[in-house]
């Protein structure tokens, strides 16, 4: 059945919609999920995995960018028309906030749900009071906690292929490691009445309405007609670009199921000190352990091989690499800002003043608390449940697509990105003010 899903996408005809697409995905993954993992020897593990998802996989990628490019283009365009015809393309981004349909942005609401859930049912301290794999087995083991728990269930099945940092191999997805959906709930329990992502939605949803009226009535008719019909097809052409995103993600999962599994046997039987010493290995070197059925084949010790690496992967995670290497191989280092003021790309609009909270390793997102500006140099999908629990956001990294401005604009949290030397410039537990309207981020209580 794997193998007949994927030979079907290659015949002539029709490209598939984003739509068909996604549901494609969705039943490659969804197949492999039935398979009993632990019944297949080494080298059947490997067949119903690499060479068929890797083979898959020019397909997916190559989907995945002919459907998110529009999203691009319909938006540059937009921001071209808007701030010709008004003198304030600012406001672009207003006017493709609280749309309809982003997966990922469920997620923030979801956890909130799922946190009022058991503040009602009156088990929010076992969440509290305890670490978060103590918390989550005391709950499977208390007959009250079931409503809770079958929407867990359910939020593990619908995102649970995602976790901070998954374009990397070596970090368990939430699914893997449920423990980590329990932490967030817990800041989100800790953070009361002062977050409602809900409501959030709603104010964004009621911005972008009153953006567009203001817009509609500055222009004449002729241009009018114009910008709403760019503007329809930049408000469809978004939420593909970021559940793309989002399939392409749950699509690398059975990968990463396939490598846990084998590390897991590894590690029992003494190849490796660890399960996830697998993941140190590169694909050609796991291939000839599961066709010689002997580590030796790589290593006499592979151990020591393993180890060494891990060494030098936590060393280089420490390294800031440049922006843009030049053609002959050198860093090309950016200008970065000097004095008060931080400039960057606004891509959310408001402004709040509040506490810096520098994150370099993203197991460290679900220590945010509610209130703190999240300061990082990148975000993928994984980071999307910490967003409805700050009040701002710079990144060093990004764009008005990327995945942190079209969260943030679904949460309405003022964000700013492209801001080179963020992590740098800004101190941990500093006040700072972020202005998402004009791309500003302003230090040592300056206010702009």
């Amino acid at each position: 059945l794997l193998s007949q899903g994927f030979n079907a996408t290659r015949q002539k005809g029709p490209k598939q919609t984003p739509e068909q697409f996604f549901v494609h995905v969705d039943q490659w993954v969804n197949e492999f999920l039935q398979l009993d993992l632990s019944s297949l020897d080494d080298r059947e593990l490997w067949s119903k995995g690499l060479p068929l998802w890797r083979e898959r996989g020019a397909h997916v990628f190559a989907t995945n960018i002919r459907i998110s490019t529009p999203a691009a283009l319909s938006y540059a365009t937009l921001e071209r028309i808007v701030g010709r015809w008004t003198g304030n393309k600012e406001i672009t981004h207003d006017l493709v906030t609280g749309l309809a349909g982003i997966y990922s942005a469920e997620v923030g609401p979801v956890l909130w749900q799922m946190a009022q859930a058991l503040r009602k049912l009156g088990l929010d301290s076992i969440v509290l009071d305890n670490t978060p794999d103590e918390a989550l087995s005391k709950l499977r083991s208390t007959p009250q906690a079931q409503p809770f728990l079958e929407q867990f269930e359910n939020f593990l099945q619908r995102h649970g292929h995602h976790c901070p940092n998954e374009v990397e191999f070596l970090n368990p997805r939430w699914i893997e490691a449920p423990e980590q959906v329990i932490e967030l709930i817990a800041n989100y329990l800790r953070a009361g009445d002062n977050v409602n992502p809900i409501e959030a939605e709603i104010r964004q949803r009621q911005r972008r309405l009153e953006t567009v009226v203001s817009v509609a009535r500055k222009i004449g008719p002729l241009r009018r007609v114009i910008f709403l019909s760019i503007l329809r097809r930049t408000q469809k052409a978004l939420p593909i670009r970021d559940n793309s995103r989002y399939f392409v993600t749950k699509f690398i999962f059975p990968m990463r199921k396939v490598f846990a599994e084998l590390g897991r046997r590894w590690a029992e039987r003494g190849w490796l000190s660890r399960p996830d010493d697998i993941f140190f290995l590169t694909l050609s070197e796991v291939q000839k352990i599961v066709e010689a059925g002997t580590p030796s084949v790589v290593s006499k010790d592979l151990h020591t091989l393993v180890k060494n690496r891990r060494i030098a992967y936590e060393y280089w995670m420490t390294v800031a690499p440049p922006d843009t290497i030049g053609p002959d191989g050198t860093p090309i280092v950016e200008e970065e800002g000097e004095g008060n003021v931080l400039e960057g790309t606004a891509v959310s609009g408001g402004r709040v003043r509040g506490i810096a909270r520098i994150v370099l390793d993203p197991r460290e997102a679900a220590k945010l608390r509610a209130g703190e500006i999240l300061v990082t140099q990148a975000t993928d999908p994984g980071w999307t449940p910490v967003f409805p629990l700050v009040s701002g956001l710079v990144l060093e990294i990004g764009g008005q697509l990327s995945h942190g401005a079209i969260v943030a604009r679904e949460y309405g949290i003022p964000a700013v990105v492209n801001v080179v030397g963020a992590t740098r410039h800004i101190e941990d537990g500093q006040t700072i003010v972020v202005d998402g309207r004009h791309g500003r981020v302003y230090l040592n209580g300056a206010n702009g």
